[in-house]
């Protein structure tokens, strides 16, 4: 009885090794892919184009930007521009799943990206758009407390 729990505990104490060793290198993968500047907030997220396709939401100082999870099969990645985002909301489907931030861009681009603590999300882009919204302001030599 002993030498079977010794010969489970080696098996699963190898296995979580090798699951270890695998999301390194995968966060590597996807952290190689991140371009510079300082991210505000991030999350496991999924976007929703036809699938969901699992991947990790960036906020940056000026944009949001997607990235799936390295696969063969579904590479994708988005990026809206703080700056060229019109609406923002949170998307109420029927499917409990698909719960998640929507954005709309002044060309009518729709991105859907389903994320938990939805709520905390909407908070940081909306902080984040006032402060983009400052620097603009900033920009053409105004007052940017008007």
């Amino acid at each position: 009885m002993i030498r079977l729990i010794l010969i489970i505990a080696t098996t699963v104490l190898a296995l979580a090794t090798r699951i270890i060793r695998l999301s390194n290198r995968i966060n590597k993968k996807i952290a190689s892919k991140l371009p510079d500047g300082k991210i505000i907030y991030s999350t496991p997220a999924r976007h929703f184009n036809v699938d969901l396709i699992e991947g990790n939401l960036y906020l940056y100082e000026d944009k949001l930007l997607y990235i799936s999870a390295p696969s063969k099969q579904t590479a994708c990645s988005r990026t809206v521009l703080l700056s060229d985002l019109q609406e923002l909301r949170l998307n109420e489907p029927a499917n409990p799943f698909q719960r998640g931030i929507e954005t709309v861009t002044y060309e009518n681009v729709r991105e859907l990206f389903v994320v938990s603590k939805r709520e905390q999300w909407k908070e940081q882009i909306e902080k984040q758009l006032k402060l983009v919204s400052v620097k603009k302001l900033d920009d053409f030599g105004e007052d940017k407390y008007v």
